[in-house]
């Protein structure tokens, strides 16, 4: 910027991030990975990747998903690229409750997925049984936090710039 300039240096694969050639290979990428031949519904939003599984035979869901993992870690690494496996989650939904423990393990890049019972997914916080109570306590704190400030100001600001 301005006068000065990054060090050059030379890459073997990838882009820098914030270049403008990175936007246009990753609509590359998710274009390709759109037509994989996957058991289930694949959602892709921004660089966020979502597999959606619904059966009530867990065995045939840990088949699916098993399978479906290895196909997308073979075609990312065909790419060159990586997953990182440690933001990769698996969340069971359900009707009841309380959700009993997974009865098995998932492997995604080689490593262990962590099964969770709560994860943000597009600005909302879904949890295993659809309750939505983290979903709500999230938003309470941002409002308290929101309503603080405020509160504060008020005092220091004209009553016309309050009202709306």
């Amino acid at each position: 910027m301005g006068n000065h300039s990054s060090d050059i240096g030379e890459l073997t694969h990838g882009v820098p991030q914030g270049s403008v050639l990175g936007p246009v290979l990753f609509s590359t990428f998710k274009n390709q990975i759109g037509s994989l031949p996957l058991k289930r519904k694949l959602f892709l939003f921004a660089d966020d990747i979502t597999v959606l599984y619904t059966d009530p035979n867990l065995d045939f869901i840990q088949n699916n998903i098993q399978s479906d993992c290895l196909g997308l870690t073979k075609f990312i690494n065909s790419l060159k690229l990586t997953a990182n496996a440690l933001n990769t989650k698996l969340l069971v939904f359900s009707k009841s409750r309380r959700i009993p423990h997974f009865p098995f393990s998932i492997k995604f890049n080689g490593q262990d997925m962590e099964c969770v019972s709560s994860i943000k997914f597009l600005g909302l916080f879904l949890d295993s049984s659809l309750t939505w109570e983290n979903h709500v306590k999230h938003v309470i704190k941002k409002v308290r936090s929101i309503t603080i400030v405020l509160s504060r100001l008020r005092s220091s600001l004209p009553k016309d710039r309050l009202t709306t």
